[in-house]
């Protein structure tokens, strides 16, 4: 048997933010502390220049209700920008997607479109590739357009030993890929569910320090092979019949 290819033992490197990326990122976090407690935060996290129209209304008793429903649409607003921005940073970085050992296919789970093949072996804990989406906090997902479909968790977990290369995040946050040009690379969006645990060959390993989730081996994945993941109880509550749920014997 050949060896597995090199970048299946390492993952695909995180892609490295913009400066305008964290610009917005901080910006994003202070209008989300804005919208939850009903002011800005504290210093030493000051506002940011154009937000500062907002922050005379939270004061003024008397406008409240309007203040928050302005921080509300500025909220909608710089996430559309921070999006914009991620896609260009993920678009001048391919290699952060990884899958170069993958192939796109019709997939054996009948009705279930392309599905994801290993073109060389995989060996067990080793990471196929890499999902990448927008970035949307629990309630901004509600109102995403799309179906949800390519969407992922990321949960918020204990802080890294290390300085992460993004952010550090305040709460769990969603990954979508759904219908964007920009994540058409991204090939952990073609691994199918089989529903079957026997046939599930591989797992999503969240990463919110790097706005990611890397699809890792969870047994040796023979070539050829497709791959498969759970996509959990959750994911089927919300698309009940409308998705594959048997292999093709």
């Amino acid at each position: 048997m050949l060896p597995p290819p090199l970048e299946a033992l390492h993952p695909p490197p995180p892609p490295v933010p913009s400066p305008l990326f964290l610009s917005l990122h901080a910006r994003l976090a202070r209008l989300q502390h804005a919208y939850e407690f009903g002011a800005l935060p504290p210093l030493p996290s000051l506002p940011d220049p154009d937000d500062s129209d907002l922050l005379a209304a939270l004061e003024d008793c008397d406008r409240v209700a309007e203040a928050m429903a302005a921080v509300k649409l500025r909220l909608h607003d710089v996430r559309l920008l921070l999006n914009a921005e991620w896609r260009s940073v993920l678009h001048g970085a391919p290699r952060v997607f990884g899958g170069a050992s993958l192939r796109v296919s019709e997939s054996l789970i009948p009705g279930a479109g392309l599905g994801l093949f290993a073109r060389a072996a995989v060996p067990a804990g080793a990471t196929c590739c890499c999902m990448y989406g927008d970035v949307h906090s629990l309630s901004s997902h509600r109102s995403a357009p799309g179906t949800g479909a390519y969407a992922i968790l990321l949960p918020l977990a204990a802080p890294p030993k290390r300085a992460p290369p993004l952010p550090a995040q305040g709460g769990d946050a969603i990954l979508d890929c759904e219908g964007v040009p920009a994540f058409a690379r991204v090939k952990a969006r073609f691994a199918n569910d089989p529903r079957s645990a026997a046939d599930t060959n591989c797992r999503f390993v969240p990463e919110l320090e790097y706005l990611r989730a890397r699809l890792v081996a969870s047994r040796d994945i023979r070539a050829g092979e497709e791959v498969y993941v759970d996509y959990g109880e959750a994911y089927w509550a919300r698309h009940e019949g409308g998705g594959p749920n048997t292999l093709r014997n």
